[in-house]
This record gives C-alpha cells, structure tokens and sequence, in this order.
C-alpha cells in the first residue's frame, strides 16, 4: 500500500537523483535510491509504531492516576453517568458497579489512544518539518556527458 502523497514527491525526487549521476551510474543510482526508500519508509513505520505504543502506555497511567480517587468529583460523576445508563438499559444492580467500572476502563484506554495518536502525529509533522528544509535546497543538477570528439571535416 503506498502512502498519500507519495506520487508527489517520487517522481521530482528520483529526477533529481538521477541526474545528479553520470550515465554509467544511472542502474545503481536507481537501484540505491529505491533501497533507501524502502527501508527509510520501514524504519518510519517502526518509529511512528513505537511512538504509539510508549504514548499509550504514557497515556494510560496518566489518565489511571487522574481517576484513582474513586470520590473526586468528576469521578464520582462519569461513574454515576455509566451506573445510571446501566441500569436503564436493563442490567441488575448487582452487576452495575462491576461493568461501570469496566466502560470506565475502557473509555480510559480509548482516550489514551486518542491522546498517543496526537502525539504521533505532532511528532510527525515535527519530522516532516525538519524534512523540508534539505528538501526545498535540493537543485535539479543535470552532470553533463562526456562527448565524443569531433573529427575534422575534410
């Protein structure tokens, strides 16, 4: 699956690439470039991946360590909110305080995903950004040919 925005700057940046190299070295410039890419664009998948996953983690225990006092107020409200929802819905009171803890963990681990995906993403844009800059300097050099000698007209 290719990444949006990649017709982009593909064709402009292997253009640059290769003109930059003498004809001879046209196959291994273009062979080294898509290497590069290849595992450019594996290790950024693993950073935004590891990204995620430590932000979640970050996170979790922040927003756990929010809500660990069961009596604060807003607390003891998104309980009160889950417990009555429960019951309307038809659950025993029995087993109310037990589930609506549990949807209070859950709604705590989705919205530590939520704040791990705006991390990731203020961190890409960051990376992006530094990207930019060596981007907006590349110049199209074209290295001229070696021409052959002319032979003198007789």
């Amino acid at each position: 699956m290719r990444e949006p925005g990649w017709g982009l700057i593909n064709a402009p940046l292997m253009s640059a690439a290769i003109n930059a190299v003498r004809r001879e070295q046209v196959a291994i410039a273009s062979g080294l470039i898509t290497v590069i890419m290849q595992v450019g664009g594996a290790f950024g998948v693993a950073l935004l991946g590891a990204t995620l996953q430590r932000r979640e983690f970050f996170h979790y225990a922040h927003y756990l360590q929010q809500i660990d006092n069961a009596f604060a107020p807003f607390v003891y409200r998104a309980q009160s909110a889950m417990q009555d929802l429960l019951l309307k819905a038809g659950h025993a009171p029995a087993e109310v305080l037990a589930k609506g803890k549990g949807l209070l963990a859950l709604w705590v681990q989705r919205q530590a995903a939520v704040g791990a995906f705006e991390d990731a993403f203020v961190f890409s844009a960051l990376i992006i950004t530094i990207g930019i800059v060596p981007a907006l300097l590349i110049r199209n050099i074209r290295i001229p040919t070696a021409s052959k000698p002319l032979s003198p007209v007789e």
